[in-house]
């Protein structure tokens, strides 16, 4: 017989199924409810444990204590949201508990020579490719690793994305060169596999811890900084796109990206526009100032 947590538990999991949640998040507000219940399970006997706010203790501990970042205690938050509101009927005082500030950093990105190297470690084509598929794309980990042959298009030079980030479809731009690429690396493939990038067996996606791996291993020997990682390719994609000229709007289309300030943040990465901007030091009036300051320089 189930005890009331198992209860709730699977009542949870059946409101992030209908919601049509990827499989990830669901995983990851399913592990934050877990956690939040043994974080108050180990609150027992504490007399300064305030059940009424064990919200909001828990986020503190994540945050301060176990020094997990925004976006991982972000998450709790609208885990443990959507749990109070929907499962346990609970009122939800946003005023109350506000979510943790966001940390406002610049996506890091490796350049064209560094991306380069990386690939040329690689001690296997599947893995080159897969690196190059993301870096050319922009795709993200788990859609290039999902990537069917009948997805890509090479008659059009794109690529479907199926079942995106949000459940949501779009198109990626497939460049002539990457199309090459792949119909080069298709010809040493099993003519029965579906899958771009399977793993052991044919018939399964590569594993995430695989992909993490081999990227680990191939950026070693490129001796490239640590916090280079596969998602860090899709920033550099982003990077380089917006360099030559692409809007913003089309760029948040290509990511597929659900508001248009996340795609912004790219824009800082971006320093030529920046440079040709009207400089405000060329006011004639500080012109004189400037020139005269020359001057008493010795």
């Amino acid at each position: 017989m189930m005890t009331q947590k198992e209860k709730l538990l699977v009542q949870y999991s059946n409101y992030l199924k209908m919601r049509n949640y990827s499989i990830d998040t669901y995983k990851s507000y399913m592990c934050s409810v877990r956690k939040f219940w043994e974080y108050c399970e180990r609150q027992r006997g504490n007399p300064s444990f305030d059940k009424d706010n064990a919200v909001q203790s828990y986020l503190a501990f994540r945050l301060t204590v176990q020094k997990r970042n925004f976006s991982t205690v972000n998450g709790d938050y609208s885990a443990l949201q959507w749990f109070y509101k929907y499962i346990l009927g609970r009122e939800w005082d946003v005023r109350k508990l506000i979510r943790p500030r966001m940390e406002k950093r610049l996506p890091k990105y490796i350049n064209p020579k560094q991306v380069a190297k990386l690939v040329d470690v690689c001690p296997n084509q599947k893995h080159k490719v897969l690196f190059l598929t993301y870096y050319s794309t922009g795709l993200r980990l788990s859609e290039a690793r999902k990537l069917n042959w009948e997805d890509v298009s090479f008659e059009e030079g794109i690529i479907h994305v199926r079942k995106g980030k949000g459940a949501k479809d779009r198109i990626a731009i497939l460049h002539k060169d990457m199309a090459d690429l792949l119909k080069d690396y298709r010809k040493i493939l099993p003519a029965s596999q579906t899958l771009v990038f399977a793993g052991k067996y044919y018939k399964d996606p590569m594993s995430k811890r695989a992909i993490q791996w081999a990227f680990v291993q191939a950026r070693r020997k490129a001796e490239l900084p640590e916090w280079v990682t596969a998602h860090v390719l899709r920033h550099s994609y982003a990077t380089n796109v917006l360099k030559n000229k692409t809007d913003l709007l089309t760029l948040k289309e290509l990511l597929g990206h659900k508001k248009l300030v996340t795609t912004s943040r790219y824009l800082h990465l971006d320093t030529s526009h920046l440079k040709i901007s009207h400089n405000t030091l060329s006011h004639q009036c500080l012109q004189t100032v400037i020139q005269q300051t020359q001057k008493d320089l010795p």
